[in-house]
């Protein structure tokens, strides 16, 4: 069974699209920059990516860290 483990693995990413894109905060209220991020999980066959699901798109406030999802056609 440990075996299984080294060759499929599935894990949760996060990459950031872009910063600093201006704009008040729902939570703080502070117009600050916010950070751009896809997050997605992703199947790996011996550490090669093969295959990407779930993905989201968020807006990340630099000041207290909200979390607020964006629409598909945004980024």
């Amino acid at each position: 069974m440990f075996l299984f483990g080294l060759i499929v693995t599935v894990t949760d990413r996060e990459r950031t699209l872009a910063e600093g894109r201006e704009a008040p905060c729902p939570a703080c209220g502070r117009r600050t920059g916010h950070r751009v991020v896809e997050t997605y999980r992703q199947l790996a066959l011996f550490f090669i990516p093969v295959w990407r699901w779930d993905r989201r798109r968020l807006a990340v406030c630099s000041v207290c860290g909200h979390v607020e999802p964006l629409g598909s056609g945004a980024a």
